[in-house]
């Protein structure tokens, strides 16, 4: 689902990191953006607490250790018991800079209305399907981390030591990959880009000053 106008609904706190490490954002609007951000992940915990509430309750109306431990995974990342701590960081980087070389490139193209979030939403369908297995793919510290604190209130053990303290492994890791992402975009994609519209547009300014004169 988004709302709003173009330029506004691309701007995942990742994203907006990236950008404004290269100083193609303004810095002074991130901390309103991870705040938005966060506030929704964290909020959204508590909406599915409630919508899975008989299945965690106990006879006593409090969290079940057994089914908490089954349906944790529906608020938070946990890791592959097989994926090494550098494999999870390594996952999470690739699949951000992948999602943001992909979300950079919709969003500084000239395409129909509806479509760029189509496409972002089919990538990030596809991270998961293909990155989906180490670490759940978070690829975003809001969709992770908020609920993860929201659950950690909630009652629920080991919320941040489960997998050797995993917790930080989806807020470091897609930091670096959005920033990796964006510096990719635009060094490979972005930059040529507009040195071809640059060369489009002086041939067509010396096109019509060759037509103007008699």
């Amino acid at each position: 689902v988004t709302v709003g106008k173009r330029k506004q609904w691309y701007q995942r706190r990742v994203r907006a990191i990236g950008l404004a490490t290269f100083c193609r954002f303004d810095w002074r609007k991130i901390p309103k953006y991870l705040a938005a951000q966060f506030l929704g992940g964290f909020l959204s915990a508590f909406v599915l607490f409630l919508v899975y509430y008989d299945r965690l309750k106990d006879d006593n109306g409090l969290i079940d250790d057994a089914d908490a431990a089954d349906l944790k995974g529906i608020f938070a990342t946990y890791p592959n018991k097989d994926a090494g701590t550098l494999n999870q960081v390594f996952d999470q980087v690739v699949g951000t800079a992948i999602l943001l070389i992909v979300v950079s490139s919709v969003t500084t193209s000239k395409l129909a209305p509806g479509i760029a979030p189509i496409m972002v939403g089919l990538c990030v369908t596809s991270v998961g399907v293909s990155f989906g297995t180490n670490c759940g793919y978070p690829i975003n510290p809001a969709r992770d981390f908020a609920p993860r604190i929201a659950t950690a209130i909630l009652g629920y053990d080991n919320t941040f030591s489960a997998g050797s303290h995993y917790f930080w492994v989806p807020v470091i890791g897609p930091i670096i990959g959005g920033i990796l992402g964006v510096f990719i975009h635009y060094m490979f994609i972005d930059i040529h880009k507009k040195r071809n519209e640059e060369k489009y547009l002086e041939k067509n300014e010396e096109r019509n000053m060759a037509e103007s004169q008699p």
